[in-house]
């Protein structure tokens, strides 16, 4: 299980006997940031975003503090698609790895294990490397320098044995078996804490499809340039956690796929694909049925005890709060833990009618950027729900009870009890107040441990208040 000296807000006693990962959703200005640690010093990173100021890569930030230790390794560095919010700053991930190799004298492949590209990205490179000036606002954000410095790094990764890859859709794409021969409902001697990743989309068809619709109106540039622009329609969705049974730690990244996307993708599971696996039909996508819930009263996957928004809560084409009620499938999670909903990025993307689904959906909502759109929507005491006139406000969070967890000196918890390796000089600031803002969920076979948030708003609608998380334990 991941180091109680290492982890951001230390252990909870109850629990740690159990294995268990921490996912942690950094603040990351306007884009993505996710970081997964998994037993062993391990750590999945998923995006990562460059913002202004001269610590510019809050995931590097964040992991310079555990790559002191020769037991740190990157198990993989995933760009879910080629929106520069979203991979800006994986090429510091990949130098960080780099260098921890060079100083602790290890090989980059033991340190840096996979880059997982986007399923699109042959196409997308293929429409950079043609030298394609953007014409529009939305495709000048790209990125076309930093996509140009990973088609020179990949030959050089893959030299070295770094496998660059693409991801299969409805297929664990990391972790232990997480079939098992108990009968349904019968979780009773599982072992527990074994933590994956799968991968939910897109499929390769999307791309095909586009090619073979588009293939008799379009030239190869066009095709590579229509694939571009909808780049966000086939962003990887994966699913992470930790444990062998329903109960157990299931978090859903969503990226920025669009609200219909996300639809598309739940119908799909939910009307073919979940009652095909179970068919033992010739042929059926056999891929998902570890993931399927075979003691629920309709087929239905693990319930997850939280997602990230799609498209970081956008207004224009959010999730409905009844393609969410069926991830979360309230009743047959573990009774008395909530569902999360986590918002990454600008806070002028989240919504009005983003929140009111997501409250529907009876998530609590965080979000890593202070929602700005809601504030000066409703700077002038109107309400989140005009319906029933509440104000909106701004008000501090509950400092968290003490001595649960001392989350008011994390620099104690994350420093003072690993002691740097001998001969080994790695950056990095062991300033507490100037270390990233996040949201850290831990959880297992049990399914959540706790909540930490740490420079993390949340919107309440009842009433209508956003508060912020300086340091607090919201859960439990």
């Amino acid at each position: 299980m991941p180091s109680d000296a290492t982890s951001l807000a230390g252990p909870r006693r109850d629990f740690v006997e159990e294995p268990y990962v921490s996912l942690f959703f950094l603040h990351a200005g306007i884009g993505q940031s996710i970081l997964m640690e998994v037993p062993g010093n391990g750590w999945i990173v998923v995006d990562a975003n460059l913002v202004p100021g001269p610590k510019n890569n809050p995931t590097v930030e964040a992991l310079e503090r555990h790559a002191r230790l020769p037991s740190f390794h990157v198990k993989a560095a995933v760009i879910t698609h080629f929106n520069l919010d979203h991979y800006s700053g994986i090429l510091g991930v990949l130098e960080l790895c780099e260098r921890v190799a060079r100083i602790q004298g290890r090989k980059l492949r033991e340190v840096c294990q996979t880059l997982v590209l986007p399923i699109t990205y042959k196409h997308f490179y293929a429409f950079i490397a043609a030298g394609k000036e953007r014409r529009d606002k939305k495709t000048k954000r790209a990125g076309q320098a930093h996509l140009r410095a990973f088609l020179e790094l990949l030959p050089r990764l893959k030299e070295v044995g770094v496998a660059c890859i693409g991801l299969e859709p409805l297929q664990q794409c990391w972790g232990g078996p997480l079939h098992t021969n108990h009968p349904a409902g019968d979780s009773s001697d599982r072992p527990a804490g074994e933590s994956w990743a799968f991968t939910f989309h897109p499929g390769a068809e999307a791309v095909i499809e586009e090619m073979v619709l588009g293939g008799s109106r379009r030239d190869g540039a066009e095709l590579e340039e229509a694939i571009h622009d909808r780049e966000n329609e086939f962003a990887y969705v994966l699913g992470v956690g930790s444990g062998k049974g329903p109960g157990s730690l299931h978090f859903l990244l969503t990226s920025d796929v669009p609200g219909s996307t996300f639809r598309e993708l739940t119908r799909s599971l939910q009307d073919e694909i979940v009652p095909e696996a179970l068919s033992s039909r010739f042929g059926a996508r056999q891929g998902i049925l570890p993931l399927i819930d075979e003691g629920a009263s309709s087929p239905r996957l693990w319930p997850v005890q939280g997602i990230t928004v799609p498209h970081h809560g956008s207004r224009a084409d959010p999730a409905r709060h009844e393609e969410l009620s069926w991830w979360l499938a309230s009743g047959h999670g573990v009774p008395g833990q909530p569902a999360l909903a986590v918002v990454q990025g600008h806070g002028q993307a989240l919504g009005k009618n983003t929140v009111s689904e997501l409250a529907q959906a009876q998530l609590r909502i965080f979000c890593t950027a202070k929602p700005e759109r809601l504030l000066a929507r409703y700077r002038t005491c109107k309400e989140l729900d005009a319906r029933e006139q509440r104000p909106l406000r701004v008000a501090p969070a509950q400092a968290s009870p003490a001595p649960q967890v001392a989350v008011e000196s994390r620099q104690s918890l994350w420093y003072r009890e690993i002691a740097p390796e001998p001969n080994v000089d790695m950056p990095g600031d062991p300033d507490s107040q100037a270390s990233p803002a996040y949201l850290e969920v831990r959880g297992g076979g049990r399914g959540l441990h706790r909540v930490i948030a740490k420079g993390v708003y949340e919107i309440v609608t009842e009433p209508a208040t956003v508060l912020y998380h300086d340091r607090t334990q919201v859960f439990p």
